[in-house]
């Protein structure tokens, strides 16, 4: 998604202004997206929600297509109700400075076509961050703070030993199903097989709501914009019934 991502900073970017957009066309290939705790809820209820080897974070599964992201359609639009705290971001981004990676340095892609000279949020004023700026900052530093802690409820996960590695499997309408590799997901087995102590353990250090919100989305596999179904159905459906009733086809009585 980040193409050319470069520092930001007021003498290369001074003029550079930013559009709020509602264009998804810059996340159509990508498959994964890294989410957070505070929105696992919402994430649950729309994507499947996965972990991968070797990551710390968990992911929202965009798609099973290489290179296609299933929730945004030819037009840019993105299809489900609520959009990944990651993809929001964009073209911004915090970066880690090479020799203190506790310290974080504003980013930007340079080539996010977000990016003008002449509309938009400025986003420095007099050489400083604007107004606008500084909100945005202050959003990418609630996230990264919130991928600390989600980070550790999934090392809480893994050491538990609940989690193992598993193909995905999606079928589509009137076509030949896919299988993804790579993915670990809890086995509902070795949850149920934990002693009492070891499932305190996870339920004491705030990690159930991570795996119950994870196991309850995998049923977006078979209901998903991923199966071909809601909610590009369930979005063509109301156009539908907004097009008969602006003709007045359809009456209440």
């Amino acid at each position: 998604m980040y193409k050319k991502p470069v520092p930001l900073n007021a003498t290369q970017h001074g003029e550079l202004k930013l559009t709020e957009t509602d264009d998804w066309r810059f996340a159509s290939a990508e498959m994964v997206v890294p989410i957070v705790y505070s929105e696992i809820a919402d994430v649950a209820r729309e994507y499947p929600l996965v972990f991968l080897k070797g990551k710390h974070l968990p992911f929202a599964l965009l798609g099973v297509e290489q290179g296609r992201n299933a929730y945004v359609d030819d037009t840019g639009r993105w299809l489900s109700t609520y959009i990944p705290a990651k993809i929001r971001a964009y073209p911004l981004t915090l970066s880690p400075i090479p020799d203190n990676p506790h310290e974080f340095v504003i980013g930007i892609d340079s080539s996010a076509p977000q990016l003008h000279k002449n509309t938009g949020y400025r986003l420095f004023e007099a050489g400083q961050p604007s107004v606008y700026l500084n909100t945005r900052m202050e959003q990418l530093k609630k996230t990264r703070a919130a991928e600390q802690v989600t980070a550790r409820l999934v090392t809480v996960i893994a050491d538990a030993g609940v989690l193992i590695e598993r193909f995905i499997n999606v079928n589509q309408p009137g076509q030949e199903g896919t299988s993804l590799g790579g993915m670990l997901v809890v086995s509902e087995e070795k949850l149920n097989n934990l002693t009492h102590e070891d499932f305190a353990k996870l339920r004491d250090q705030g990690a159930l709501p991570l795996i119950y919100a994870h196991l309850l989305s995998m049923a977006n596999l078979r209901q998903g914009a991923i199966a071909g179904k809601y909610p590009q159905l369930a979005q063509q459906t109301q156009e539908l019934w907004s097009e008969m009733l602006a003709n007045d086809t359809i009456r209440f009585n």
